[in-house]
Formats: C-alpha cells, structure tokens, sequence
C-alpha cells in the first residue's frame, strides 16, 4: 500500500477515535463537556494529524534527492576510476607510448569532476565525492567518460600498429645480418592490428610481435655465444654486450639491441677469425680432394650432390659467425664422403663374389688387399677433418683401381658362360672366332680366357681370336620331300639349305619325291626348306641342327581353297558376307550351282572369295573348276552322273561329257570334274578324255 493512503488511514482512525471518545463523554460526563470535546477536540486532532503527516513528507522528500546525487556522482567516477586505472596501466607497461592528447583530456575531465563535487586523482585513480551538484552534470561526465575512453584505445592502437611495424622490421634485420636461413623473422604486419577493436586487441597483436621480435633475437644472441665457446673465445667480454642487448629487447628499444649485438659478434670474430679460417680451409682442402680422385663414375649422384652443394655454400661463409654452418657442412662432407667408400666397398665386395661363384679356371683372379681393409672404419676413426682428407684420398685411390679390375673381371666372369658357348659354336662351325664373332664390346679377355682353359685352341692376339688345331667340323645333310596330296602329274621340287655363310639349293621333277644330298656342311644351325610351283601346296621348313650326318624329310602340306582364293582378304570380305548372304542363297536355289559370273553387288576381285567363304558356312562344295571357283552340291551332282550311267548306258553304249551336260547336268562342270565324280562311283564304265563308255 502507498504511503500516502497509509497516512490517510491514520488521520481518519484518529479522528474516529476523537469521535467516538467524544460520545463517550457525551453520554457519560454531560452534554457540554461532550460539546466541547466534539467541536474543539476533534478538529484540533484533525489539524494536529496533517501537520505531523506533512512534516513526514518533506523530511522524507529531502533526504531521497540527496542519496541519488550521491549516486550519481560515485557511477561516474567510478566509470572514470576505472578507465584511468587501465589508461595508466598501459602507460605503465609501454613506457614508449606518449599519448599526450590523452593525458590532456584526463586531467581536464578530472577539473570538470571537480567542479561538480567530486575530486578525481588522475595519476592514482582514485576519487573522493563532496558536495556533488546536479544530477545533470554527471550524466554529461558519464558520455565523456566514454569519450576518453575511446581516445585512449585510439591512440594505443595507433601506438601498437607502429610498434608491431618497428618490431617486425628490427626482428628481421637480426634474422638477416646474424642468422642467415637459420632465422625465422617476425611476420606480423600493422594492418594486423584490428581497426575497430579495443586496446586489449591492439595489445594482443603487440605483445605476439614483441614475443617473436624476442625469439629472433634471442636466436642471434645464442648463434654468438655458440660462436665463442666453439672455439675457446673470451665469452666475458662478448657476453656484457649479449646482455645489454637482451635488456634492450626487453625495452622494445630494438636499435639499441642491434647496435649491442654488432658489437658482440665484432669482439666474437675477433677471438676466433683465425681457428675458423683454419677449419674452412680444411674443408676446402677435403674438397678439393674429392674433386682430384675422380669417384664420379663410381658413386651415386646423391653424394656427388652433397659435396657440389657444400662448395656452393662455402662461398657465403666468410664470418666467424657462419661456425654452425661451417660444422654442419663439415659434417655433411664426412658423411657423404664416408658412404662414397662405403659403397665402393660394397661394389668390390660384389664384384669379388661375382667371380668367385662364375665358372673360370683358377688364376682367372687375385683379389688386392683392398678387399680385406676396413676403409670405412679408418675414417670414422679420424678425428680431424685433416686427418679425414688424408685417410679418404688413400681409400678412394686403392678402392677405385681394385673396383675398377674387379667390375672388368666379373664383366667377364658373369658373362663367359654363355660368351664361352658362341666361342664353342664357333670353333666346331669354322674352326677360329675373332672378336667381331661375339655379342661383347671388348672380346679379348673372353678369347684369352676361353684359350686358356681349351687344350686344343690357340690364342691369336693379333685378331684377337682363337683357332682350334683341327679347324671346324662338317657334315653331309640328306633332305627329301614330297607333296601332301598326289596329283597324278610331274612337278617340280626346289630343295634348300640355308645357314651362316651357308646358301645351298637343288631342283628336281618328279611325281612323287625329290632327294638331294649337301655335302661338306659346316657345324652349325641351319634352314632346310622345299617349295613348288604347283597350286594347292605351300611351302615345308624345318630347323636343323647339324652336328653330325643328318637326314631330313619334308611334307608340302595342301592349301586350304579358302588359302588359295582369298589371301590376306578373307577378313574384309567375311564382313561383307552376311549382306550378300540372302542373295546367293536364292540365286544357287535357282541355279543349284554359283560361279564367280554370278551377278553379286559386291567388287569383281572379291567374289571368288565370297562364294568360297559361303559355301563353306552353308556345307556346300567349292572348288577350282578349270582355274575358276565353283559352288554346288556334290552330292547331288554325284547322284546325278550315277542316275545317268545307270538308265542310259547299256553294254557298248557311250556318251560324252559334253551330252551329260547339255541334256542331264545343271552344274557346268569341267571334263576333268565330271571325269573325276565318275571314278568315284566306281561304276562299271571305261572313263576316257571327252565320255564314258559301258
């Protein structure tokens, strides 16, 4: 309930019970004591309520206004308080930044709080609130606030992004003069720097770049100190300017810390200029050897690479401070150095078991001591990179001269097996082998070795060759042939015998087989062939090997009519076939034969082909006819001529093929055909040139 009915309430109930005592009196005590307390009491009580109830009021109303101007002005300051705590934080922690617009603005904000009752240490922020004025007067404070506030985050943030530039640049110029590659700049650009962000933002950028500002020159710092103690410098006098660059880092006074660092590696390059000097001249000396023994065509390209790489490098190293670079070159030097002998140890070694498992007569090799020498142990051995060189240069001279005889030997070794048996082949064919007889650039060891190891060959070293004592061997060949199918006629056979060196032939004419006999024939392998000019037989050939006297016999198989017709075109046409395929079908229903006069849409030259190609898918018979194909049913035909024979040939009675034909026969066949088809009836008729006779 509000206050003002409360009070309300209490003034009627008051002057109820003024009432209500005046009745009493009224009643009790006479009407005019009742009177006078019910005309005079009750309004004095009435009057005396209200004044009570206003005087609560305006105490109350006044105390109220006070409390909130009092908080309004601590709200304020408080905002105040707590921008100036962070504004002289960041003063604190960047005593580079000089934000003098800033500074300005917080000592003038700090009087206006003042003047409206509130006393603001700016340098302590800290405030203490007075006698405060208007409420008004701190709500334009509060907006101000928030202006300096804004202020202060823009100048930070302009401070960091020159910062975070200055940094980066520093931290890369420490990357360059003092590391080289090694070096990781710093790479955070000022546009990194958020534009819209608050100081926190900037502030987190800043310190990201100090942070790697710091690594790259906390690098250079341990690259000079690495430096001194490598080579025994006075690491007291470089390490004062080591520290007062470091101290400078800290600072962010990046300058400063160069101009320490270059005084560092100055004392530091004096101390040791002269033992680096001596340790890159060996290295340069251990070059320089590699160079002179000449491995490269005994060694993988990867450690050839390596050494070429550190010559190109050596070039850049010409400071005290590139000691690391020198050792790591050093380092990659000996180590590809080392498994250049490794592997030329590994190559003997290979080479050594090649001939020792190859099948050559004793002597054939000896094996250096090379073989037997650890190299590679010498040289793990070394403690100095001098002492390298020398032990290297010894291994690399003796390891590439027994290398090289060996890799000659086992060439041979490997190799002379199969080397030995052309020699073999050679020796019993001719009787001598020279180098331009064998399937190897240098023969000579090969003969030599073959000459050796044989009793009865000699080595001619003006050839080179070989020459067996007795000469070559040689032998007489017997070669028949005869034809798969008779013909009934004489025809001619040509007998070959081909061979290295060897071109041997002889014709005959015969019915049945020809025979010819080649004397004197050298050792060896050879062709044996026999061709003729007659049609449906092809070519017979046969491989001989003559290693003694030998007979041959050969067969002409019988060519296929398909073989005959249609050569190297019975593909082309067979993809013709099934468009023409209706048509010849109907035409040898009407006609019971094909020849190739048959009108056919197809090109002259190939309807031979295509009738024989057809009459071969359908089961019927082709065949040359008087030099020309013919197609029919031999079967019928063959019924036909024994029809004939059997009703119209009596005892005595003849008839020609020429009547057959033209009264009996649809199928125009060839005296020869017909003469043919009628033997194999085995009829009881005398077949003659032009008829038969019963």
């Amino acid at each position: 309930m509000k206050r003002q009915y409360k009070a309300a309430l209490g003034i009627g109930g008051i002057v109820l019970v003024t009432v209500l005592v005046g009745l009493g009196v009224f009643l009790y005590f006479g009407s005019q004591l009742g009177v006078y307390v019910l005309g005079v009491g009750v309004p004095v009580v009435i009057v005396a309520s209200i004044g009570l109830y206003v005087r609560g009021v305006v105490t109350r109303s006044s105390t109220s206004e006070g409390e909130f101007l009092q908080d309004a002005a601590r709200s304020a300051a408080d905002s105040f308080r707590a921008e100036l705590t962070t504004y002289n934080q960041l003063r604190s922690d960047y005593p580079q930044w000089r934000p003098d617009g800033v500074q300005t603005d917080a000592e003038q904000l700090a009087d206006d709080f003042a003047d409206a009752g509130v006393d603001v240490d700016v340098d302590a922020a800290t405030f203490t609130v007075r006698s405060p004025d208007r409420v008004q007067e701190f709500d334009r404070l509060s907006d101000r606030v928030g202006s300096f506030a804004a202020d202060r985050d823009d100048a930070f943030r302009s401070f960091a992004e020159d910062d975070v530039e200055r940094a980066r640049d520093a931290a890369a110029t420490a990357a360059e003069d003092f590391l080289g590659e090694d070096g990781t700049p710093v790479d955070v650009a000022a546009r990194d720097v958020p534009a819209d962000g608050g100081y926190g933002d900037a502030e987190a950028v800043l310190q990201d770049a100090r942070e790697q500002a710091a690594a790259a020159f906390g690098d250079a710092v341990d690259r000079i100190e690495r430096t001194v103690e490598d080579y025994d410098g006075d690491a007291d006098r470089v390490r004062e300017e080591l520290d007062e660059a470091e101290r400078f880092v800290d600072a962010a006074r990046y300058d400063d810390a160069l101009a320490a660092l270059r005084r560092a590696r100055q004392h530091a390059e004096g101390e040791v200029s002269e033992q680096f000097s001596a340790d890159r001249e060996a290295l340069e000396n251990t070059l320089s050897t590699i160079d002179s023994v000449g491995v490269d065509g005994f060694v993988s390209d990867e450690h050839l690479d390596t050494v070429r790489r550190v010559e190109d490098e050596l070039a850049s190293m010409d400071s005290a401070l590139a000691a690391d670079d020198l050792d790591r070159a050093a380092a990659d030097v000996r180590s590809a150095a080392t498994a250049m002998i490794r592997e030329l140890e590994s190559d003997l070694e290979r080479h050594v078991d090649t001939i020792r498992d190859a099948d050559v007569p004793m002597g054939f090799y000896t094996a250096p001591p090379a073989v037997a020498t650890d190299y590679a142990a010498q040289l793990d051995d070394a403690e100095s990179l001098e002492e390298f060189r020398s032990a290297w240069l010894s291994a690399a001279s003796e390891l590439t001269d027994a290398v090289e005889a060996a890799e000659t030997k086992a060439a041979v070794a490997e190799s002379y097996p199969t080397v030995r048996e052309r020699i073999d082949e050679g020796l019993r064919s001719s009787g001598r082998v020279g180098a331009d007889d064998l399937p190897v650039r240098d023969a000579e060891p090969f003969l030599e070795l073959y000459a050796d190891a044989a009793d009865d060959v000699e080595f001619d070293p003006d050839g080179p060759a070989v020459v067996a004592a007795g000469g070559g061997e040689s032998y007489s060949v017997e070669l028949t042939a005869q034809l798969a199918a008779s013909t009934g006629e004489e025809h001619d056979l040509t007998l070959r015998l081909d061979g290295d060196g060897v071109d041997r032939e002889a014709t005959a004419s015969t019915y049945v087989a020809a025979t010819e006999t080649f004397d004197d024939v050298p050792y060896g392998e050879y062709t044996v062939s026999a061709s003729t000019p007659t049609d449906g037989f092809t070519d017979a050939t046969e491989s001989v090997r003559v290693d003694a006297d030998r007979s041959v016999e050969l067969t002409l198989p019988e060519r296929s009519l398909r073989e005959q017709v249609c050569g190297d075109d019975a593909a082309d046409v067979e993809e013709q076939l099934p468009t023409v395929a209706p048509e010849l079908e109907s035409k040898f229903d009407d006609d019971e034969y094909l020849t190739p006069e048959t009108d056919l849409p197809i090109a002259d030259d190939y309807v031979p082909c295509l009738l024989v190609l057809w009459a071969e898918q359908e089961g019927h018979t082709a065949t040359l006819d008087d030099g020309d194909v013919l197609v029919y049913d031999h079967d019928q035909f063959r019924s036909r001529l024994e029809t004939i024979i059997d009703h119209n040939l009596t005892d005595g009675d003849s008839m020609t093929f020429d009547e057959m034909r033209t009264k009996f026969l649809s199928v125009p066949a060839s005296d020869d055909l017909v003469a043919a088809t009628i033997r194999e009836l085995d009829a009881d008729v005398t077949v003659g040139d032009a008829g038969v006779t019963a």
